[in-house]
């Protein structure tokens, strides 16, 4: 009698416990995904600025360095599950914009 009142105890208590932490991910999983999203946000708010820059001034060539930068932000998103958006911003800026020679 006492081990089935002990069992059931703690039966209720891990039930208890694991509600609460269940409750408290999904807190933080939401959380996470809202970072996630102002993320790709500013990073996708960057490429273009970066873009129009560029496209503003056609005589200033794009340097390699800007090149990397960007990539980098390319590669970010896509690490974040971004789009094809993302692509296409990096097609814009390779394909479309001037270049530095080194």
């Amino acid at each position: 009698m006492i081990q089935e009142i002990g069992a059931n105890i703690v039966t209720f208590l891990l039930g208890a416990a694991l509600t609460f932490f269940l409750e408290k991910g999904t807190g933080v999983f939401q959380r996470l995904k809202a970072m996630e999203f102002a993320l790709q946000a500013i990073l996708r708010r960057h490429m273009i600025q970066t873009i129009n820059y560029y496209r503003e001034r056609p005589e200033k060539p794009v340097p390699q360095w800007e090149l990397e930068c960007f990539d980098q932000m390319h590669d970010a998103g896509k690490g974040l599950g971004m789009d094809g958006y993302f692509d296409e911003l990096r097609k814009v800026m390779h394909e479309d914009l001037k270049h530095e020679t080194h």
